[in-house]
């Protein structure tokens, strides 16, 4: 079993400063297109609707999210990609709890909307996007903030104090790190 240990992230920014420095909607659709995500999930683009007009109908940006720190197993022998392993399902448990958790903040909040950790994974490979029909699960799917052209990796360096780190040869970093948020109106 993988033992592992978390960290609460958090900070809140103004929304109008956030697209400022950290939103490039052309950037990131242009990743999210070589994503094997990008047009099979509803959390993925393309969408109906212009990314920037959402960001800009919002006041707040409230940023969250867990760190996951490895001991022992860090830069071992544990496969980060193996799906039946303890990496995946650390991960799994850890971005249940903050979608759950923005999934709450959305109600105390009205007319907020929560951003998932990426790419929404409630359906798994049964997405109905692929189909052509409407989402089975609309009460907890979200887009996630890069999906929305929202920089990651600069918001938990810069704005949540903890650079990602990436798996190497698929080995487990020394950590590893998930980011979401609640948009406020």
């Amino acid at each position: 079993m993988l033992n592992y240990g978390t960290a609460a992230l958090e900070n809140r920014i103004p929304a109008d400063e956030y697209i400022r420095g950290y939103v490039d909607v052309p950037r990131f659709l242009e990743c999210c297109r070589a994503c094997p995500n990008y047009t099979v999930k509803w959390s993925c683009p393309p969408y109906d609707f212009d990314p920037l007009a959402l960001w800009r109908g919002f006041r707040e940006f409230w940023i969250f999210g867990t760190k996951l720190t490895f001991g022992a197993e860090a830069g071992s022998g544990w496969d980060v990609w193996d799906k039946g392993g303890g990496v995946h399902a650390a991960l799994a448990a850890e971005k249940t709890k903050l979608l759950d958790r923005a999934l709450a903040l959305e109600k105390e909040y009205p007319g907020s909307l929560a951003l998932y950790a990426g790419s929404c994974e409630i359906c798994g490979a049964n997405c109905t996007k692929r189909f052509g029909s409407p989402c089975r699960r609309p009460d907890r799917m979200r887009y996630s903030i890069e999906s929305l052209g929202g920089n990651v990796c600069d918001t938990a360096e810069k704005l949540l104090g903890t650079p990602i780190k990436w798996a190497a040869d698929g080995k487990l970093p020394e950590y590893l790190v998930l980011v979401c948020g609640i948009l406020l109106k």
